[in-house]
């Protein structure tokens, strides 16, 4: 932030300001893209564990149902995802840059958040995936 200029660039997509001063919209395959770089884990890993740790079929009738589960709230989250894009675009359409009083709005918050949610969904579902690829040994428990 040099010379008191704040940029886009400054803020990461999960926060408002990223969106309020013209960060780019990153579509979905492109949250996954920076998911596989980032090395993160799931804040819900502890919980997936417990889920690993049945004994089978339970173990992978669960880890099936959670994934389902999980799939399910991605859609939605990019559905409207896709809606707080389009109100974006108006809103950038309608926005005076010489407007004295410039602040977030709240298609900015929302874009964030829906950014955050499909950022953590596909987080889940990659641990969830390496979770479900690797069989436990018959042995294990």
């Amino acid at each position: 932030m040099n010379n008191n200029t704040v940029t886009a660039l400054d803020f990461s997509p999960a926060h408002p300001w990223y969106y309020f001063l013209g960060g780019i919209v990153l579509p979905p395959k492109r949250i996954k893209n920076l998911i596989d770089d980032s090395g993160r884990e799931s804040y819900r890993a502890e919980e997936f564990e417990r889920l690993n740790r049945k004994a089978e079929p339970q173990r992978s009738e669960s880890l099936r149902l959670m994934k389902d589960k999980i799939k399910q709230d991605l859609e939605r989250d990019i559905s409207i995802y896709r809606t707080v894009v389009r109100e974006l675009n108006i809103e950038r359409g309608k926005r005076s840059v010489s407007s004295p009083f410039r602040m977030c709005d709240d298609v900015h918050t929302s874009m964030s958040l829906k950014y955050c949610h499909i950022y953590n969904d596909l987080l889940h579902l990659k641990y969830l995936e390496n979770m479900a690829s690797k069989q436990m040994d018959l042995f294990d428990l």
